[in-house]
């Protein structure tokens, strides 16, 4: 599964993942099924160009009046895509990964507060048909949708709106992205482009996590996909293989990520309390250095970092930021730690303590 659509099915899920709102008004008057192709247009702040490519640029919506069926560009056919229930409204994410296949159901604690709509009287046309304007707090951004009431189902993220989301705005801390319709294709789908597809796993978001973790408890060293050797930002080469017989710790992280700058105090706690107990720190990032360097004036994080660092990322098949993986003296994975959280030191303490022993 490419690192681009691992990490856009993490922020989907951490960050954007919703229950979609939508029902089915079966309308005959209405159209009941086609094809809507949206170009992702994209607005962040500096922190948040980081994570452009995790968006994507184009996404295409299949629906009738029992589902709906959302895709972005991938470069893996069918390589992640997600199906709404229109009598639900329940989103489920469908990954396929190496050889095995998921229907993640959504997580409700992931998913963010939305306060009460606002319609505004503003129109806009968008791909042929005359859309309305709503707003809506959500967590501590905010959502604009222009909906068209000519669709014989209901469906918006987030929103509980009486018509198909043609164009929506996610007013986020690191900036904005639009979904906006550029083609609407009327009829022309089967069943069985949008209803589920049989042989995939149904797991919870937790249960997914778990499965991940099994599928990489070989060691990492010792597999060629697994060799790396990267720049750190202090101009040192790190080599992987030239660990073995030490315990490595492995953080997976970026600077926009606001778990992942809270945890840095404990894990630089990890970092003075194994000093000189043969155990190593690497924190991986896709960040660039120039936007590093004045992000560690405010954070100082006392791992070595290695930035720039996709392959390391893809290899490694990281989903979930921060993540952070423990392995021991032989390169096997002890266990990882995922999404961070207020007792990252003391389970990354015990990952470590354990690998010791190994």
């Amino acid at each position: 599964m490419p690192l681009s659509n691992l990490f856009r099915f993490s922020l989907l899920l951490l960050i954007l993942s919703c229950t979609w709102a939508c029902s089915s008004t079966k309308s005959a008057q209405k159209l009941s099924s086609g094809i809507v192709k949206y170009d992702i247009e994209l607005d962040l702040t500096e922190e948040g160009q980081a994570m452009a490519e995790s968006f994507g640029t184009s996404a295409t919506a299949w629906f009738n009046l029992s589902h709906v069926r959302l895709q972005k560009e991938s470069e893996v056919p069918d390589d992640e895509f997600y199906i709404t229930s229109l009598e639900t409204g329940m989103e489920t994410a469908y990954i396929q990964f190496k050889d095995k296949k998921y229907a993640v159901l959504p997580d409700p604690r992931l998913l963010p507060g939305t306060g009460p709509i606002q319609f505004s009287e503003e129109t806009k046309t968008i791909a042929g048909y005359v859309c309305r304007k709503a707003t809506a707090k959500m967590g501590s951004g905010e959502m604009v949708a222009y909906f068209s009431e000519d669709f014989g189902i209901n469906y918006c993220p987030y929103l509980d709106l009486a018509g198909f989301a043609l164009e929506y705005t996610l007013i986020l801390p690191f900036g904005k992205v639009t979904y906006r319709a550029r083609e609407v294709q009327k009829g022309g789908i089967s069943d069985a482009m949008v209803n589920p597809p049989p042989g995939f796993k149904k797991v919870s978001y937790t249960q997914f996590q778990e499965e991940m973790k099994a599928n990489m408890s070989s060691s990492v060293v010792t597999e060629g996909d697994y060799k790396f050797q990267k720049q750190a930002i202090d101009g040192s080469m790190v080599n992987l293989s030239d660990y073995l017989g030490q315990v490595v710790v492995l953080n997976f992280w970026f600077t926009a990520c606001p778990p992942c700058k809270a945890e840095i105090p404990q894990l630089n706690r990890l970092v003075s309390q194994y000093k000189d107990q043969g155990v190593q720190f690497l924190a991986i990032t896709y960040d660039q250095e120039e936007l590093i360097r004045p992000f560690l004036q405010q954070y100082p994080f006392d791992f070595t970092i290695l930035p720039d660092a996709h392959d390391v990322i893809k290899d490694f098949e990281i989903f979930v930021y921060p993540t952070t993986i423990v392995l021991d003296k032989n390169g096997k994975i002890v266990n990882m730690i995922m999404g961070g959280g207020s007792t990252i030191h003391e389970k990354a303490s015990a990952l470590i303590e354990e690998a010791k022993k190994r």
